[in-house]
């Protein structure tokens, strides 16, 4: 499915497929029947999200460094820092 739609001003072309419309159809009407997961699974997933990002800190500067060129001090403060410091 092609769609174009306007985007500050920009007409942007919107190419969705019938595999993503099902999908984003089938999330919202979970969320919208109220069926989600618990809080404290959700809390322990979010955990475990800065215990990654604490742990693989250097895989993730290398990478950042070899896609976008930040350096490591960047990465720490904007990429990881926020994750492990929110959580």
């Amino acid at each position: 499915m092609l769609s174009h739609r306007s985007v500050c001003g920009l007409s942007v072309l919107v190419v969705c497929s019938q595999s993503a419309l099902k999908i984003r159809t089938a999330l919202r009407a979970t969320f919208a029947g109220g069926v989600t997961r618990p809080i404290q699974w959700r809390q322990n997933q979010l955990y475990q999200l800065a215990r990654m990002a604490h742990d693989e800190r250097d895989a993730i500067c290398d990478a950042l460094k070899k896609d976008l060129g930040k350096p490591r001090t960047e990465v720490l403060m904007a990429e990881v820092g926020v994750v492990v410091e929110r959580l």
